[in-house]
């Protein structure tokens, strides 16, 4: 089985307090990225068997909780899987999420043990961008990340672009000062579902984000560039350290890819959905 484990963006991001349980309140715009992929490829087994194209990868992670947890939850078999990495890491566009969602759903096609509902719970277990990989597409996540509202999807003129370091997840929300600058997720939704790419662009915004160029002073000289490149606006996604372009079409967001070719990593979006 071959399964296509997509990157994600978050066009906008609002961390909006402290939860009870530890965690951060979270409202964001999250858009899948059809065309930059992990490839996993999974079959059934008796015992769970985890390989990875690249090297240092710990054995504990996201591939390996999901299967895991699905095994814990169904009693089924396990299953022998190898991922193909192609999303950065340390970028915030999700490569460790999407695998585990791309295995969540592998494993529920071989055994099918499972309701929809339980495979979500298994997901949010697992991380907190995971249930928004295991729905992809485009949606308005809140709580964890969980609560999703779902937004037709559309391609988006986008230039990713990253540089080899990358930021800590943890470390980075724990640098967070709180209350955050507030973002107005519901005005990039209304942007994203008339198409219109300037209003968009005005609301692309991260509450991450000060707190990351205070890490990396880099990710702000980074931004500029992107948008001495003519983005509309950018931002980092996530927790960082990929920024992301948004242009005024296609044919703009191509001549700026090519502007952009010194830096570590460059992902020009297709306009194909």
């Amino acid at each position: 089985m071959k399964l296509l484990a997509p990157a994600k963006v978050n066009i906008a991001l609002s961390v909006e307090g402290k939860r009870e349980d530890s965690y951060h309140e979270l409202c964001t715009l999250m858009h899948t990225v059809d065309d930059l992929c992990d490839v996993v490829y999974m079959e059934s087994a008796d015992t769970l068997s985890v390989g990875f194209d690249i090297s240092g990868m710990p054995s504990e992670n996201t591939v390996t909780r999901a299967a895991k947890a699905y095994m814990r939850e169904s009693g089924s078999y396990a299953a022998d899987i190898r991922v193909l990495k192609r999303i950065p890491a340390e970028a915030g566009l999700g490569g460790g999420s999407a695998d585990a969602a791309a295995v969540l759903r592998g494993m529920q096609r071989m055994y099918g043990l499972l309701s929809e509902e339980k495979l979500y719970q298994i997901a949010l277990e697992v991380g907190a961008d995971v249930p928004f990989c295991l729905h992809g597409q485009t949606a308005v996540c809140r709580g964890r990340g969980e609560l999703m509202t779902p937004v037709v999807h559309k391609a988006l003129p986008l230039v990713m672009v990253k540089d080899s370091y990358g930021i800590s997840t943890a470390r980075l929300f724990s640098r967070l000062n709180l209350p955050c600058a507030p973002v107005d997720t519901d005005a990039a939704r209304r942007a994203y579902e008339c198409g219109d790419m300037i209003a968009l662009a005005r609301h692309m915004n991260n509450s991450l984000e000060s707190a990351a160029f205070a890490e990396r002073p880099e990710l702000a000289l980074l931004k500029e560039e992107l948008l001495s490149t003519g983005a509309l606006g950018a931002v980092m996604t996530g927790s960082g350290s990929a920024m992301i372009g948004l242009y005024a079409d296609f044919e703009a967001s191509r001549l700026a890819g090519k502007m952009l070719e010194g830096h570590d990593f460059v992902h020009i979006c297709s306009s194909e959905v």
